[in-house]
């Protein structure tokens, strides 16, 4: 085992900082704590300076290496340079181990973001569960391959998903990795032939306004009944979704919510959208 393997490996047997903070200045949630999958961040911050930082994990055990790192490197540096770490430094932190190592989708980076962003009153939600994935098999974000791209020099589709994984599970991911790749290296123009028509929704914006129409609109609902819903996938003009519990089971009852669910994103999102339930 190499070195870089054995110092994660002693993070992830024996983390650092794990804990809460009491009377802390911010905090920050990646997951679902309900749902048992979660990792929060715990910051102490004095004049824009961490002094300390703490994780509590709820089932994600493969998030506790590099959130065990990344307490580590915290304390001293400033809300900015804190902005500025990238799963690359907590790879060099750990002896220069390979990226390919740690999860790809680094929840102690999302966690910290958004614990400070709560510090400075930015009205800018991050959780993982609000944001719509790139690829769903290996739960990569687009701002994740946007920073692949910006901050990796990944110039291609095939390094992208070296780095990331994304495309590398079903694969259907991958014209969507391609137009973010395409957004960044060659922006595109709005074209002005034809008038100003409003420009087609791309596949991630469809996830984002179907996402907001279930989590604002029929989540509640929902979880009274003791079940859950999810956007899963979105697969040409299919929107999947995962729903769990009873409701599922409730025959005239499901049906009728799914029909009303489907008539809302018709509504909100676009007119040929149709809803069908993924396998449990």
């Amino acid at each position: 085992m190499s070195d870089a393997l054995a110092l994660l490996q002693e993070h992830q047997q024996q983390p650092r900082n794990l804990g809460k903070i009491v009377g802390c200045d911010a905090v920050g949630d990646v997951g679902s704590i309900v749902v048992g999958d979660a990792l929060r961040m715990f910051l102490t911050i004095k004049d824009d300076v961490i002094e300390a930082a703490k994780f509590q994990v709820f089932g994600a055990n493969n998030m506790i290496a590099a959130a065990s790192v990344l307490t580590e490197m915290l304390p001293g540096k400033t809300i900015s340079e804190a902005r500025r770490l990238l799963p690359r430094h907590i790879c060099s932190e750990l002896n220069d181990l390979h990226r390919y190592e740690l999860p790809a989708q680094v929840w102690a980076l999302d966690a910290l973001n958004i614990a400070l962003d709560s510090y400075q009153g930015l009205d800018t939600p991050r959780d993982e569960d609000l944001q719509a994935l790139v690829c769903r098999c290996h739960g990569v974000t687009e701002e994740q391959i946007r920073n692949a791209i910006t901050e990796d020099a990944c110039d291609d589709v095939d390094k992208i998903a070296a780095l990331t994984f994304a495309g590398t599970g079903c694969g259907s991911c991958k014209v969507d990795v391609q137009k973010v790749l395409d957004d960044v290296i060659k922006p595109t123009q709005p074209s002005t032939v034809g008038g100003s028509a409003a420009p087609q929704l791309g596949r991630i914006p469809t996830m984002h306004k179907v996402n907001a129409v279930i989590t604002q609109e029929f989540e509640a609902e929902i979880a009274e009944m003791a079940s859950q819903i999810e956007l899963w996938d979105i697969a040409g003009d299919q929107v999947v979704i995962k729903l769990t519990g009873p409701l599922r089971d409730a025959g005239t009852d499901c049906e009728q919510m799914l029909d009303r669910l489907q008539r809302r994103i018709q509504d909100e999102v676009a007119p040929q959208l149709s809803i069908i339930l993924a396998e449990n």
